[in-house]
């Protein structure tokens, strides 16, 4: 960007032409990777999903004082680990839609 604001216009002309990239058709081959892509993002978020309710079970064991400041980091992280495993599909998905 040369340092100055993008009308409303250029925003709108630059979402329409991705979304052009977008609609071309993709291959059986592409479709089948991004369902693969997509499957295994979901089954990590459903392990770190399962690790994170175990991890929050064990924090009944500690003493009072304890269980805010872990659960907030239990929760910090599990967010971190959601957001990595969601921008890697993304990205992932977007490298196999941009092989043609």
């Amino acid at each position: 960007m040369s340092g100055k604001l993008k009308t409303a216009l250029e925003l709108a002309l630059e979402r329409v032409e991705q979304n052009k990239e977008a609609r071309t058709p993709l291959s059986h081959e592409q479709k089948q990777e991004i369902a693969e892509a997509q499957n295994k993002a979901v089954a990590r978020l459903a392990e770190i999903e399962i690790l994170h309710q175990s991890e929050l079970a064990k924090l009944a064991q500690l003493p009072p004082h304890q269980v805010v400041v872990q659960k907030e980091k239990l929760q910090q992280n599990f967010l971190e680990d959601r957001r990595r495993i969601e921008s890697e599909r993304e990205l992932k998905i977007k490298r196999i839609r941009n092989r043609r």
